[in-house]
């Protein structure tokens, strides 16, 4: 009995999140993705290197929560304010908001500097250095709003 509740449950919020984020659902796959993947060269880099402990684990899946509470509310805000707007300031926005998408570029970005910065402290794995230089270069230029100094 509970298993039927249970499977409509997860595909009518897979459905309702699907319908509500339009194009942005492959964008938040691939942020889970990056998440995955930094929290796992993380642990490998960590236990190659003999510093693998619990404390510092339950840090990093704290700091990947609260990078996806952070999407959360860029979507929420890509809603909430055109809603607010038409609703009680009967006026509409003259653009769409893109703030969900432009945190979920952020967060591929610090993923995956993240990630090559795993693999460099792990002996013996080539990493090109102009990638993440390119990578940091790109995560300025989100936070400087696109003016590359990330000010």
């Amino acid at each position: 009995m509970k298993e039927p509740a249970i499977k409509f449950s997860i595909a009518s919020l897979g459905g309702i999140i699907s319908a509500w984020t339009e194009q942005a659902l492959p964008m938040i796959f691939i942020v889970i993705a990056a998440v995955l993947l930094d929290y796992i060269t993380g642990m490998l880099a960590a236990a190659f290197n003999g510093n693998l402990y619990s404390k510092k684990a339950r840090k990093g899946i704290l700091k990947k929560v609260s990078f996806l509470l952070m999407l959360g509310l860029g979507f929420l805000l890509d809603w909430a304010i055109p809603f607010f707007l038409e609703n009680g300031l009967d006026t509409t926005m003259p653009i769409h908001l893109p703030f969900g998408l432009i945190i979920c570029a952020w967060i591929v970005i610090t993923e995956a500097i993240s990630v090559l910065e795993n693999l460099c402290k792990i002996d013996g794995v080539p990493v090109p250095r102009f990638l993440v230089r390119w990578l940091k270069a790109a995560e300025g230029k989100i936070d400087g709003g696109g003016d590359g100094d990330g000010k």
